[in-house]
């Protein structure tokens, strides 16, 4: 139903959408886009784009704070989720991406993950022993 669907609210809204950037970066212009992407069959892409800005939205956040603060576990399950559900050849949202692409954001996003991994062991033993009070033996 037109009323109700997103295409409906984003012509009642009087936010003026001046470029597709600013499509998607408004909440009622994204949900009509994607409500027309599914009807195109490729609204992974979409979703895709929208994992994307919320990761690296999530890594600046995570930069900021300080050190003994920063939750690498956050980053790290976001980067598995959108090799996961994106990337992957079995992926449930495989993104249509040129091969050389794919190949490439693959390799770059499991050396990430991997890193992150190693990383977030090391922060965790490093915990374990403060809280042990191994630093006072």
């Amino acid at each position: 139903d037109y009323a109700s669907s997103g295409m409906a609210r984003l012509m009642a809204q009087p936010t003026r959408i001046n470029s597709f950037d600013d499509l998607l970066k408004n909440e009622v212009g994204f949900i009509a886009f994607r409500e027309f992407l599914v009807t195109e069959w490729s609204v992974e892409n979409l979703l895709f784009w929208k994992v994307v800005e919320d990761f690296k939205d999530l890594t600046q956040k995570e930069q900021a704070l300080p050190l003994q603060k920063r939750h690498l576990s956050k980053i790290l399950d976001k980067a598995k989720e959108i090799r996961e559900t994106y990337l992957l050849s079995n992926a449930p949202l495989q993104v249509n991406l040129e091969a050389k692409t794919a190949e490439q954001l693959m390799h770059n996003l499991n050396d990430l993950i991997e890193d992150l991994s190693m990383i977030h062991e090391v922060q965790q033993e490093t915990n374990d022993m403060l809280l042990s009070g191994r630093y006072n033996e």
